[in-house]
């Protein structure tokens, strides 16, 4: 197995460095492709007064209806601190709400208003040309798979900042 893709047992620095190229190293990689994507995204939603926050926000809520700021965080990934600035900002353009939860008024919901959704219909096929364009070369069992080891990726991190949490007890 390429040294670069094995497991390193060892802990010295030289050691670990010992074959060692970017082109095999995962947050590198990663880092690369999500730095074009970003900025393809920035550039598509400059004409709409969207940041990719913004963006993220919306779609979760158009996908998976009204969510507390906690769901949306743990969706996307974000702080509930930034879901929350995002929210403030959402709010004020008049493109999404703020509703208490009707079974528990302590949860807050956020959800769409019709500009919202209408912001999602103009925006969605500029997102989705991104999307396009960072597969095109790929035919359909390449994308599913790499669906899938980013589906494996985003777990196996999962796992690793658990353990470290639990490690760090």
């Amino acid at each position: 197995m390429n040294q670069s893709v094995q497991k390193r047992d060892r802990t010295e620095p030289d050691d670990l460095l010992e074959g060692f190229k970017l082109t095999g190293f995962v947050p590198y990689l990663l880092n690369q492709a999500m730095s074009r994507l970003d900025n393809n995204l920035r550039i598509a939603l400059k004409p709409f007064d969207l940041s990719i926050h913004q963006w993220r926000v919306l779609l979760m809520i158009r996908l998976n209806g009204p969510q507390s700021i906690g769901d949306i965080s743990a969706a996307t990934v974000m702080g509930q601190s930034t879901i929350t600035r995002v929210a403030d900002q959402l709010e004020k353009a008049g493109l999404a709400r703020r509703a208490p939860m009707e079974n528990n008024y302590r949860v807050v919901l956020l959800s769409l208003t019709e500009s919202g959704e209408e912001m999602i219909r103009r925006v969605i096929p500029h997102t989705l040309a991104i999307h396009d364009g960072a597969i095109e070369e790929m035919d359909a069992a390449e994308q599913r798979q790499l669906f899938e080891l980013l589906r494996k990726l985003a777990a196996n991190l999962r796992r690793h900042e658990a353990r470290q949490r639990f490690e760090s007890v």
